[in-house]
């Protein structure tokens, strides 16, 4: 059966929970005086040939692109054994030095010559914003490249770890023109998590369960609504679980694993005698009837491990790949201590304040305290967070809303999008618009360009992609005239 708990509001250390700064964050950031906005920096690493290395391909909005050969990594033999080393859990210094050293050749191999001067561009102009900062979006085409511990990209010139620095968002992303981004659904709370935790993996099943309780105790009563599936776990069991219920969350506690001979992820489950371990494609197939679902929470060992072979082979990605917007994974195992904290700090952030439904932020926001709880442990850099959220942005809550029996498409209605948003939502989603016809814009400007180029022998596909890019040009002009009319009428019935 599954077992339903409501999160409950507590007063005591909220005060403190919700003003705490970021510790690495370079900018003031006070309780909910700051939303800050993010402009997305692409990096894309494409195989290698014959011929070339692999290249890095980098994109900063009107500041252009830039491309140069990646450094060596894979030859370095310096670097593999240090990699061995930290992904074997070896004996670390408590200083962290060795996850530095092995984040700063990551670092100076991505980041050189016109990629490296595109990225100081891109940081200058952020840091002259008071409300502006960076989304690192990677997306790593060869699968060898995909294995290798991005999380720990160490800037050796800044002293600091992009995925645990709120400035510098870090995120895997998939390639948009295969898999177009998710919009933000709109959710009226509460909303709804299945933590699913099958018997017989040796963890403490009512342990666990406090553990997640916990992480989510503080939050404002109303706003979580945490059911567990728990004793014998079947994929029949998980499917019934989800039939007829509008899950946002879903959190499997349990172990993961990787068959690198038959490029297949699994999760175990408990049905047998014995368990049972249950492939990705399966797991996937499932989630696809969960068309409210934003999120699943890995907290399981080689949940985010990737074929050295082929991409989009692990079980992150391929749930990417399959529908869900985000998935956050664990590359490493990890401690029960590092797990407590980084589900309380990111289900904080995720469900109250400035980032709600923001998981980039979240996540960050989780790795950072890691960090500075356990300088000496590779926590911090064991969540992977894989996206198709364009903006980070999985779902909104309408200010003053409450617990209701109806859904959120019943509330909302199908015609009208925006009815609860407030004025602020509203110029945060007309921002997000704007930025997404930049983007679009530039790409139709590099495909006019091709074109022009080839004359007669254009491909076909590259005019398809033309119609196709206009097309959502002018949806989109559309849609923010549409939202600048209703800004202004908000503004006016304010005033």
């Amino acid at each position: 059966m599954v077992k339903c708990i409501s999160g409950v509001a507590s007063g005591r250390l909220r005060a403190m929970l919700d003003c705490t700064s970021s510790l690495t964050a370079p900018k003031i950031r006070s309780c909910g005086q700051v939303f800050m906005l993010y402009d997305n920096f692409d990096v894309r690493i494409l195989p290698a040939n014959e011929k070339e290395k692999y290249t890095v391909e980098a994109s900063f909005g009107p500041l252009g692109r830039a491309t140069e050969p990646l450094g060596e990594l894979l030859s370095d033999q310096g670097f593999v054994d240090l990699n061995q080393k930290i992904s074997q859990g070896r004996r670390l210094p408590r200083s962290g030095s060795d996850f530095m050293l092995l984040g700063e050749k990551l670092f100076r191999a991505l980041f050189r010559g016109n990629v490296y001067y595109l990225w100081l561009q891109a940081v200058s102009r952020t840091e002259a914003s008071e409300e502006r900062d960076i989304r690192v979006r990677l997306a790593i085409d060869p699968p060898e490249l995909a294995v290798l511990p991005w999380e720990f990209l160490f800037n050796p010139e800044r002293r600091k770890f992009l995925a645990a620095d709120p400035s510098t968002l870090l995120v895997r992303f998939l390639d948009q023109s295969v898999f177009p981004p998710i919009t933000p659904l709109t959710v009226w709370p509460p909303l709804k998590m299945l933590v699913v935790v099958p018997g017989g993996t040796g963890l403490d099943v009512d342990r666990e369960r406090d553990l997640i309780l916990d992480a989510v105790e503080l939050l404002p009563e109303g706003t979580l609504d945490v059911r567990f599936l728990d004793g014998e776990v079947t994929l029949e069991r998980l499917g019934d679980a989800i039939s007829g219920e509008a899950f946002h969350i879903l959190h499997y506690i349990g172990h993961g694993s990787f068959d690198e001979n038959r490029q297949e992820a699994f999760l175990y489950f408990n049905g047998s005698d014995r368990g049972e371990w249950v492939a990705t494609t399966q797991i996937g197939h499932l989630l696809l009837t969960q068309s409210t679902l934003r999120l699943v929470v890995l907290n399981a060992c080689q949940s985010a491990e990737v074929s050295s072979a082929r991409a989009f082979v692990g079980m992150a990605p391929a749930l990417v790949a399959a529908g869900v917007p985000s998935v956050v994974a664990m590359q490493y195992p990890i401690l029960d201590r590092d797990a407590v904290s980084f589900a309380r700090n990111f289900y904080r952030a995720l469900c109250k304040g400035d980032s709600v439904g923001r998981v980039d932020v979240a996540t960050t926001h989780a790795r950072n305290r890691l960090l500075a709880y356990y300088p000496g442990s590779r926590g911090f850099a064991t969540p992977v967070i894989y996206m198709r959220a364009e903006w980070g942005t999985l779902f909104t809550l309408p200010s003053g809303g409450h617990a209701e029996s109806k859904t959120a498409a019943e509330i909302l209605g199908r015609n009208d999008r925006y009815r609860f948003y407030t004025l602020k939502m509203f110029e945060n989603e007309l921002e997000s618009l704007r930025r997404r016809l930049e983007i679009i814009q530039g790409n139709l400007q590099t495909y006019l360009q091709r074109r022009d180029v080839m004359g007669l022998d254009t491909p076909t596909y590259i005019l398809t992609e033309i119609k196709r890019l206009k097309d959502e040009e002018n949806a989109l002009q559309r849609e923010i005239r549409r939202l600048s009319a209703l800004i202004e009428q908000k503004r006016t019935i304010s005033n």
